[in-house]
């Protein structure tokens, strides 16, 4: 089989998931190409896949060094290296994507992140902030950034971008969660309330809700509402202990 139809069956095999049959396709590909940076980063995605994630940082290293104006291959090796707690070469990576292709978004919502276990919080939030001027509508990019700013104690804020974040994704019980907690932070306990009750409507079976729930409502002096909602937090954490 010659390489473009080899590199056709790996493209096909990675997008129907079977990433071991890729790797071994990849593998026969670069024993026809063995300079192909292109491979390599396909290479290195099915590692990724499989879980070998030192494996596919070197495969990922290596399509760089045969491509070094490779973003695609920088950004893939910085999330690897961020998987595995490598931060300080992941933020390199990062950047080297970005100075290469700073149009896309991703890059600096990965930067963020990585700046943010780094509790550097003004570099991430002027990441997703960027991120967010590439594309409005960049979930993560919002999400990630209310997180940081909430890291901050600038809550007001943190509560706007969250509440971005719902309605461009306004089912995600998580989302609303920390957006009440954000709330409730600022002593806004009934739009918390509001929030926390969005999140069981969506999460009923997640009994850390209803023990935020019924703080909020605690804190209002809502106590008999209150009261069960921490019953049913306590009820729920009883079933799955059994479980």
């Amino acid at each position: 089989m010659n390489l473009e139809k080899l590199i056709e069956a790996g493209s096909a095999a990675q997008q129907l998931g079977n990433y071991a049959e890729a790797e071994v396709i990849w593998q026969r590909s670069l024993k026809q190409d063995p300079g192909n940076a292109y491979v390599y980063l396909k290479l290195g995605i099915s590692l990724d896949y499989q879980g070998r994630t030192e494996e596919a940082i070197s495969a990922y290293k290596t399509a760089t060094e045969l491509a070094p104006n490779y973003a695609a291959a920088y950004l893939n090796m910085a999330s690897a290296l961020a998987d595995q707690q490598r931060f300080e070469e992941a933020i390199t990576a990062y950047q080297r994507a970005i100075a290469l292709d700073s149009s896309q978004p991703h890059p600096h919502v990965g930067l963020g992140m990585v700046l943010v276990n780094q509790k550097e919080y003004d570099k991430a939030i002027a990441s997703f902030q960027q991120a967010i001027k590439l594309d409005p509508q960049s979930v993560p990019a919002h999400y990630h950034l209310g997180l940081a700013l909430n890291e901050q104690g600038r809550y007001e804020e943190a509560s706007r971008a969250l509440q971005q974040t719902t309605k461009l994704v306004p089912d995600q019980a998580v989302v609303y969660q920390h957006l009440g907690q954000m709330l409730g932070n600022q002593g806004k306990f009934n739009e918390a309330i509001a929030a926390f009750q969005q999140a069981i409507k969506l999460d009923p079976d997640n009994p850390n809700l209803y023990q935020n729930l019924g703080i909020a409502l605690n804190a209002v002096d809502r106590g008999e509402e209150g009261a069960a909602a921490l019953q049913k937090f306590l009820s729920l954490k009883r079933e799955q202990a059994s479980q």
